[in-house]
Order: C-alpha cells, then structure tokens, then sequence
C-alpha cells in the first residue's frame, strides 16, 4: 500500500524514530527509488567494462603496424578526418564538433542495422507510420556513408577484399572527402578565413 502524502511524517524520537522518518519519504517513491538504483547498477557495470574494452582496443591496434592499419583503412580515415575538419570550423567549439563526428561515426555504422530493423516491423508493415520511417530510413542511407561496408568483418576472419568492394569503398569515400572538402572551403570563404 501506498502511503498518503498528506499524512504527518511519524514523531522523532531517538534513532530509530529518524530511520522511521526517512522510511516514510522513501515509501511515497518506493518504485523511482528501485528504478534508480537499478539504473546506477547498471551504469556501474558499464563503467567497470570501459577498461577491458579499451584493452581490446589497444591489442588489437598493437597487432598490426601502423602502416598496415592505414593502408587498410585510408578512405575511413580520410573521410573521417574530412568530417572533422569541416566540423571544427563550421562549430567553432570543439566539444560540439567532437559530439557530431562521434555520432555521425556511430549513425554510419550501424545504418545497416537500423535499415535491417525498419525493414522488419514488428507489428503492421502496413502502417503509415511504418512506412514513413521505412522511407526516412531509406533516405537517410543515401546520405550518410556506409562505414559498415569500408572494414567488413568478413575480410578480417574468412576472405580478403574484393576489388570491387575497394573501388566502391574508394569512389565512395572520395565523393564524400570531396564534399565536405568543398563545405568547408565555402565556410572558410564565408567567414573570411
């Protein structure tokens, strides 16, 4: 049962007469509370992973020399820094800037994913709402550069890359460099840079 907040918190009177006042605030909000150590314990447990996954990080860029990582990996670094570059004078402040690249990188990646969810609906796919974000979906793919594509899994465990792939990724990441080039360009002429 629920205690009513309009009744007069219990009468002081040594300890456990202030546990008892405590006890009756906490039992108004007894569900928010759970809720909220829930979600400190899940926090939690997410902080103590950051090192190990920052240790899987490191082993496997100290694998490969940097040379191979680059060669490997040139038109998303290109393209990346592009982005950054373009964001660093459009924002004119680094931590929005450093924000957009981080979630532009994050958005390209799993784009695949996100078209693979709107693709299957859960309930209608029927829906006019299922349609218009199947659509945006759609449309937002064209934008945004299929990261997912440039380091495909696949290369690394069973087969190497074909050309095709690598000329598709290249002309991909080019017209992009190319585009955000010329952004910021235009931005630096705006502003008299």
């Amino acid at each position: 049962t629920d205690v009513p907040p309009d009744r007069p918190p219990p009468v002081l009177a040594g300890r456990r007469g202030l546990l008892r006042f405590y006890l009756h605030f906490i039992g108004q909000v007894r569900g928010l509370l759970a809720l909220l150590f829930f979600a400190g314990l899940v926090v939690a447990l997410l902080d103590v992973t950051i090192p190990t996954m920052i240790g899987r990080v490191v082993t496997l860029a100290g694998s490969e020399t940097p040379a191979a990582i680059f060669t490997g990996h040139w038109h998303e670094l290109a393209l990346m820094a592009a982005l950054s570059v373009f964001c660093i004078v459009t924002f004119t402040h680094l931590i929005p800037a450093a924000a957009f690249v981080s979630a532009f990188y994050l958005l390209a990646r799993a784009l695949s994913a996100i078209r693979l969810i709107s693709a299957t609906p859960i309930i209608d796919d029927n829906a006019l709402s299922h349609r218009v974000m199947s659509w945006l979906v759609e449309a937002l793919a064209l934008v945004v550069p299929a990261l997912d594509r440039f380091a495909a899994g696949a290369w690394l465990a069973d087969a190497a890359a074909g050309w095709g792939a690598i000329a598709a990724n290249a002309t991909q990441a080019a017209l992009y460099v190319a585009l955000l080039a010329a952004a910021a360009m235009f931005d630096f002429h705006r502003r008299n840079l």
